[in-house]
């Protein structure tokens, strides 16, 4: 339903009094290391470099927007992981408040190689990024690339792709544990962050109150209510998913969070789980 707000706004709007150039989002790819051995894992770096005062979207847009894309094809012997985004931050469009970037954005992805590929070749990747940039218009743009990742038994060097992830903040694993009680879910991460703020991911049929942070036992604690819905969930598992962070600015440290819900025909179970958050993953 979001996506096709967002279409709507967008024809609206290109044929109006506003309709303008289409803006530059420019694409590129990296690895952060230059080479992998055999059997090794390539992580590389797709930065979007975006027209100042226009946005592109985070892997969930809010309340309108299309989310930014990776599709991704790998020869056989290479294993393509989970796309991760880098911290978005919340901004006012006129659909409301969306979830993205501007200025820059970093995703990532892990590109593992079977043992039997042997050492001194290459593996080629065929990368296709798909965005919707916004200001006062939407236009939906894409661009492939062509990387190739070199197979090496030599001690690697820094990537170009390394700078461009140093230079924001990704997700990282959220320590401590957590405990869900019938309804609510508490992260009890064993930190404290400054200015701390939750930006959820949608998943079908999991609606989430905002989330409230206070102390317990004299320790930092986010408390996220939820309701589920068995006729809105479209086949999907209920968790809770998004990412708390800390602080305004996007370097600031960011936390993946994913917890398993118990579905609508489970019995909630009251206790402390340690192992029921996932790692930074989209």
């Amino acid at each position: 339903m979001k996506q096709v707000l967002a279409w709507c706004i967008t024809a609206a709007l290109v044929t109006g009094a506003y309709a303008q150039s289409k803006p530059i989002v420019h694409m590129e790819a990296a690895p952060l290391r230059t080479t992998v051995g055999p059997g090794g894992t390539h992580t590389v770096a797709v930065r979007f470099t975006i027209p100042k005062h226009w946005h592109i979207y985070w892997q969930d847009a809010g309340e309108a927007g299309s989310p930014t894309e990776l599709e991704i094809k790998a020869p056989p012997k290479a294993k393509i992981g989970p796309v991760r985004y880098s911290r978005p931050k919340q901004i006012q469009d006129p659909a409301g408040v969306v979830i993205g970037y501007e200025d820059v954005a970093v995703l990532m992805f892990d590109v593992t190689l079977d043992p039997s590929i042997a050492a001194d070749r290459w593996v080629d990747l065929a990368i296709e990024g798909r965005w919707l940039v916004c200001k006062k218009v939407c236009y939906m743009d894409s661009k492939p690339l062509h990387l190739r990742l070199r197979v090496d038994n030599t001690t690697p060097q820094v990537g170009v792709g390394q700078a461009w992830v140093d230079a924001v903040s990704m997700p990282r694993t959220l320590p401590g544990s957590i405990v869900q009680r019938p309804g609510v879910v508490e992260l009890r991460p064993g930190i404290t962050p400054t200015a701390p703020s939750f930006i959820a991911a949608h998943v079908p049929g999991v609606a989430l109150q905002p989330a409230r942070f206070a102390a317990h036992e004299g320790q930092f604690a986010a408390r996220i209510a939820y309701r589920l819905s068995s006729r809105d969930a479209m086949g999907h598992r209920p968790r809770l998913q998004g990412l708390l962070m800390q602080g305004d600015a996007a370097t600031d440290p960011c936390w993946w969070v994913d917890v398993r819900l118990p579905s609508p025909v489970e019995t909630d179970s009251v206790g402390t789980t340690k192992d029921a958050l996932e790692g930074a993953k989209p």
